[in-house]
């Protein structure tokens, strides 16, 4: 029953915990940049009607228009290269709420001012009220002119939680954005909201219906693939790992089986001299088997949500113990570890390690079922 306890317990906390990073992670990708994202073969000049267009589609809940393209970042010698994105405020409103992520200074986005993130402005080492020196790095590749920098005043910066995204982007004005990407009006693209963006690609081909060929439509899952892909692949992988654990415990059984079926041969010759058939004496077997398998189980997952809801005063006392940080808030920037539970995983743990004991419990049975009464009765 421990051998089949422990693994399920395990198996539960370890998904439920990636369960809860991927959801963690999907919040905080929302929680910057849109649900769907529109762009063009070429920058769009007339936004403000694509945007009128957008907003008819069924589900769309607000669009914003958006430039985006790398920059230079200089202050003091400490150099960086992060995406700089123009926003125009107004519109901004309708879709990603930029001020709850500002730790510092106020959201200033205007020809003076940028707000940078706070890895960026770790490496940087700037502070609201500094000057930076922002470079074009598109005008490197142009042959006939090269722009001077740009002098921007840090006027806040934000935190999303995600080291990417607070290392790699600063957020400026629309006018100073397309003096740095060389972009002469118009912008790269919109940033669409919708209704239900756990699901967004019935909304993404809505919109793109609606616009036509010549734009394109990118879902949040279309430009995050790489990273969900990964987190999906390491929890099959952890899954398929730590059910191969649950072998250990069917291989417990199996031992307990065949001992108890060596163990009691004067009996199964008995029991079969006095006319029980050989799949009855099976049946004994599998249900015994069986009921382990129950009772680990349902041990196993009380012990593994048990885990999961104090897993946060778990680890405070283990650090308190150690006297380290084992998930340094600096370096994952989380405050607890997050966790989500579904009742489709519960049911397909429990059922792959139920299967797994019934079939630990068949080589015993067989050979229970199997045994000559005759000699059986010999056997002392």
């Amino acid at each position: 029953v421990l051998g089949v306890l422990l693994p399920v317990a395990v198996l539960i906390i370890v998904i439920s915990v990636m369960a809860g990073f991927g959801e963690l992670w999907r919040e905080k990708i929302l929680g910057f940049n849109a649900h769907l994202t529109v762009s063009g073969y070429e920058s769009i000049e007339d936004y403000e009607s694509l945007i009128k267009d957008v907003g008819e589609v069924p589900g769309v809940i607000g669009s914003a228009p958006f430039i985006q393209g790398l920059a230079g970042v200089n202050l003091d010698g400490n150099v960086s290269a992060p995406y700089i994105r123009g926003i125009d405020p107004a519109y901004e409103e309708h879709t990603t709420d930029l001020s709850s992520y500002i730790v510092a200074g106020e959201l200033i986005l205007d020809d003076e001012h940028v707000v940078i993130g706070k890895e960026l402005a770790t490496t940087l080492r700037a502070r609201v009220g500094d000057e930076l020196l922002v470079y074009s790095i598109q005008s490197l590749a142009n042959q006939d002119e090269l722009r001077l920098p740009e002098e921007l005043i840090v006027g806040g910066i934000f935190e999303v939680g995600m080291y990417d995204i607070d290392l790699n982007f600063m957020m400026t004005s629309l006018d100073v954005a397309r003096d740095l990407t060389g972009i002469q009006a118009g912008v790269n693209g919109l940033q669409v909201m919708i209704e239900k963006p756990s699901n967004p690609f019935p909304a993404q081909q809505a919109v793109s219906d609606a616009l036509g060929g010549y734009f394109t439509v990118y879902s949040w899952v279309d430009l995050n693939r790489q990273l969900f892909t990964a987190l999906r692949t390491e929890k099959n992988m952890m899954f398929f790992i730590l059910t191969l654990l649950s072998a250990t415990g069917a291989l417990m059984i199996m031992n307990t089986l065949l001992t108890v079926s060596f163990q009691k041969t004067h009996e199964i010759g008995l029991m079969k001299a006095v006319g029980f058939q050989p799949r009855q004496l099976m049946g004994v077997f599998i249900w015994y088997g069986l009921i382990m398998g129950l009772v680990g189980t349902t041990l196993g997952v009380g012990l593994g949500l048990l885990i999961l809801k104090y897993r946060n005063d778990l680890l405070d006392a283990v650090n308190n113990m150690l006297g380290n940080e084992l998930l340094p808030a600096s370096l994952y920037q989380l405050g607890e570890i997050p966790a989500i539970t579904s009742t489709a995983d519960l049911l397909i743990i429990c059922g792959i390690v139920i299967v797994i004991c019934i079939s630990a419990a068949c080589l015993p049975a067989w050979r229970a079922g199997s045994i000559d009464p005759v000699e059986a009765l010999r056997y002392e």
